[in-house]
């Protein structure tokens, strides 16, 4: 096992801890589209757990490296957040969301075609005076939205500038990762992982932690790279060693969740559209064009990008 203060050479399948599974891609890190070249260079594989349904990397990354991993993203959301088209977005959303939940409404027809779009998890519950928990809540557009449809909402974040930012905006946020946040004894009607679950350096124990949060008849919302076979190479060259696991079958991938967690999906849609240029920064004319080959890639399922599920706890005894 090789190790430095910045990444580790993973053991096994983050799940089921097997190795010697089969190798799909090979790349160093420095070659990655969000490489920090400030960081050291490492030799890094991508192996294919059948029994789980996933690929994960030969490599985990400590915390020490998350801000310098993070800075090209980091940047790019922030520039995306300050914009107009952002504004709108979150407007959008929001609006949609309050009356999704009506029979016979234009927000049912709307989240057909745009909410998978825009990455939103699905809620089975309606978003009305919930007790929320956004993991990895970033810049806060969801405790935002969800805290105008007249819900309590919380976040977590590993990243100190942005749990800094929210603490001046009102929110509460709690600085790190799931497994070591205290949260008072205190449960929640949904706890969201938008684009976090998969890069959290131990899954098995974020679960369960998430499981144990829930109040009777909570949900965990969930929206993560499915990219299938054809499209996980896509994920590896893009963000490696940050996705700790890419779900590529997500039949096994569920049944493995079921089994081990006790957590049945109730609902879950493929996301299509993987985006072409991710070396490109994120920009107004960008956002516009990338936001129209998301809705034509949806419509005609082209690109299998992520998978939008949602999870509800069926046993308590497996911890």
């Amino acid at each position: 096992m090789t190790q430095n203060h910045f990444f580790t050479e993973r053991e096994g399948c983050p799940f089921c801890k097997q190795s010697n599974h089969p190798v799909l891609h090979a790349i160093s890190y420095h070659e990655t589209a969000e490489a920090n070249r400030n960081l050291p260079n490492i030799y890094g594989k991508l192996y294919h757990c059948r029994d789980c349904g996933i690929a994960y990397p030969s490599h985990i990354y400590e915390i020490a490296a998350f801000e310098k991993l993070y800075q090209k993203s980091y940047s790019d959301l922030n520039y995306f957040n300050e914009s107009c088209l952002q504004v709108i977005r979150k407007k959008y959303i929001k609006e949609t969301l309050r009356y999704l939940h009506q029979p016979l409404s234009l927000s049912r027809l709307l989240e057909t075609f745009s909410l998978s779009v825009f990455q939103v998890p699905y809620i089975t519950l309606e978003p009305k005076g919930l007790r929320i928990c956004d993991i990895g809540c970033g810049f806060g557009e969801f405790l935002s939205i969800y805290q105008d449809l007249g819900n309590h909402v919380m976040g977590t974040e590993i990243h100190p500038a942005l749990v800094q930012r929210l603490t001046q905006m009102g929110f509460t946020c709690k600085q790190g990762e799931l497994e070591h946040i205290n949260f008072d004894e205190t449960k929640f009607d949904v706890i969201i992982f938008r684009g976090v679950f998969y890069r959290t350096r131990d899954p098995i124990t974020t679960i369960q932690k998430a499981k144990n949060a829930l109040s009777p008849g909570g949900e965990i919302a969930l929206v993560e790279p499915c990219p299938g076979l054809d499209g996980v190479e896509y994920f590896f060259k893009k963000q490696f060693p940050q996705g700790q696991f890419y779900i590529l079958d997500k039949t096994n991938y569920l049944q493995m969740i079921q089994e081990k967690f006790g957590l049945n999906c109730t609902h879950f849609k493929q996301i299509y559209g993987r985006p072409n240029a991710p070396l490109k920064s994120i920009r107004f004319f960008g956002n516009i064009i990338g936001f129209v080959e998301l809705i034509l890639a949806n419509l005609l399922k082209q690109k299998p990008y992520m998978l939008n599920f949602t999870l509800k706890p069926y046993r308590t005894d497996l911890k």
